[in-house]
């Protein structure tokens, strides 16, 4: 591939990721389907391309103050001990079977956010309950 389209792959990656979306796929897809990789070398270069930008969100989430450290630290704790233990499961599987099962995934993740109801509606609840905590304030 050329590197015009690694670049568009990175680019798009980044997108869905600012969006939520999970660049991780766009750039899992591109690296197995398009690049000729492995499905393991793919997943290692994705966690690679998700420190920075991972870095970044955090400085600009904890700027704002939307990040509550003490509710976090055991989580990032359980992500860190569930990373580990996947990695090392993925590196006992087949290529293929890894591939496989990939794709079951975000089909299957496909597949719920297609039927699934929009959460607009809780988000609208918390705007509003922000807004009138506002507004008692500047009273």
């Amino acid at each position: 591939m050329s590197v015009w389209a690694a670049l568009l792959a990175a680019l798009l990656a980044g997108a869905a990721g600012a969006l939520g979306l999970g660049g991780g796929g766009v750039l899992i897809i591109y690296l197995s389907a398009f690049a000729g990789m492995d499905q393991l070398k793919s997943q290692g270069i994705n966690l690679l391309f998700f420190i920075p930008l991972a870095v970044v969100a955090i400085i600009i989430h904890s700027r704002h103050h939307l990040i509550k450290w003490k509710e976090i630290i055991p989580l990032c704790i359980s992500g860190l001990v569930g990373a580990v233990a996947g990695s090392l499961v993925a590196g006992m599987l087949d290529a293929s079977l890894l591939s496989k099962i990939f794709a079951v995934g975000i089909a299957a993740l496909g597949v719920k956010e297609l039927f699934s109801k929009g959460s607009s509606k809780n988000s609208d609840k918390k705007d509003d309950t922000a807004q009138s905590g506002k507004d008692k304030k500047g009273k």
